[in-house]
């Protein structure tokens, strides 16, 4: 049997792991002793706080359990995110290590009867949890490039990642890592977004005091139903920077006001058109090689646009390729469906025909195929682009999510 890791109280050891014939003391000397009785989890780093009632623990002096359910408290943690120091009733705890943690690859294993118990460990030896029959868990934090770096050897192993997808649980499903619940939330519906042309016409101008902006556009056809989105404000002179700004309110036909989300300041300049691509939403997007083999981009976009014969275009882009990018004319509210799912490999897909907002009844070509690589990482962004200076666009709100 192998114990991965000892502990020291005073002249005497002690060890807890899952196993139904009972917990092992390990003295000084490294010699694991079965003392009897029962422990329902292992204590270790990746355990804060007050775990009272969550673990059942045994302390043992001398190599003898000297008490029963114990209030344990975890103090602090080492560089290595293990246990430092530990209060069990009351009584103050320093833990020492006397065995490092196995390879990954090579988890330590012990045996009782039909039972089998592995402790599992990231590339640094840090512990990533315990398997068995019915039980696997424990999920220590770690960055994408850590968690990509380890492939443990049996399956169940969790962590929660520091960056990327910051909170987002994973867990090793024998392949590859996979969002617990086989689902990533790429985007959620936040705020309304209006993009507006803001041709010459009426010399459109702004003025900056503090974070408040008022715009003076003569006829600048914006409306109150508008109140409320982000706007996009290009200024070509002043300090101030081009992009959204947030409660657009309207004023008059001629005036509307915004206001600064930064330190703003006082400035004052004028706008310039916009009819170039501009990005509405960028997302985390789709972290390499976690997708496998099948694996499902699917989204859901509200739009509205002003209603005349000119192009409107709503796009999505995965890694820069447009998977999604039907033009909008003679119509006032869309629903746009995005479909992107496995061809069989990491690197084939098929999607929804992509100029299309219908779910139903495309008949106007088949569906298209791309290549795009998701062993790497990949940005997704959702965009939007006016034809002509005088129209405008509200993205209203986009939900997508990435099945693994």
């Amino acid at each position: 049997m192998a114990i991965p890791v000892g502990y020291t109280m005073g002249a005497s050891g002690f060890f807890y792991y899952l196993d139904g014939s009972g917990p092992y003391c390990v003295d000084t000397a490294g010699v694991p002793h079965l003392v009897g009785g029962n422990v329902d989890a292992l204590l270790w780093g990746n355990i804060g706080g007050d775990i009272e009632n969550q673990l059942d623990l045994v302390a043992f002096v001398g190599g003898f359990q000297a008490g029963g359910p114990s209030d344990v408290q975890i103090n602090s943690f080492d560089g290595n995110g293990r246990v430092s120091t530990y209060t069990v009733d009351g009584l103050l705890w320093t833990v020492t290590y006397l065995v490092a943690g196995p390879a990954i690859g090579n988890p330590d294993t012990v045996t009782s009867g039909t039972l089998v118990r592995q402790f599992q460990y990231d590339a640094q030896g840090r512990f990533l949890g315990v398997t068995g029959p019915a039980y696997s868990g424990g999920a220590l934090r770690l960055s994408s490039a850590e968690m990509l770096a380890t492939a443990p050897a049996v399956p169940g192993m969790r962590v929660v990642l520091s960056d990327f997808y910051p909170g987002q649980e994973f867990s090793w499903s024998g392949t590859y890592w996979r969002a617990v619940n086989g689902i990533l939330a790429i985007a959620r519906p936040s705020r309304r977004q209006l993009l507006y042309g803001m041709n010459a016409t009426g010399a459109p101008s702004y003025v900056r005091t503090g974070t408040a902006i008022a715009v003076n556009k003569t006829g600048h056809t914006l409306t109150a139903a508008m109140n409320g989105c982000d706007v996009y404000l290009n200024p070509t002179s002043g300090a101030m920077a081009a992009g959204f700004y947030r409660n657009f309110q309207y004023v008059d036909a001629n005036n509307f006001n915004a206001t600064d989300p930064g330190a703003g300041g006082n400035t004052s300049g004028t706008l310039g058109a916009v009819t170039s691509e501009v990005t509405f939403v960028t997302t985390p997007g789709i972290l390499g090689g976690i997708s496998g083999t099948s694996y499902r981009l699917t989204g859901t976009m509200l739009q509205s646009v002003i209603n005349n014969a000119n192009n409107k275009r709503f796009r999505c882009r995965v890694g820069g390729t447009e998977i999604y990018n039907p033009v909008n004319t003679s119509t006032v509210g869309v629903k746009g469906l995005i479909d992107f799912m496995s061809a069989g490999a990491v690197n084939a897909q098929v999607t929804w025909p992509t100029t299309s907002n219908s779910g139903v009844g495309q008949t106007t070509g088949q569906c298209p195929t791309y290549a795009i690589d998701l062993a790497v990482d990949q940005s997704v962004t959702i965009t939007g682009q006016l034809s002509v200076d005088t129209d405008w666009m509200i993205h209203e709100g986009t939900s997508l999510n990435f099945e693994h």
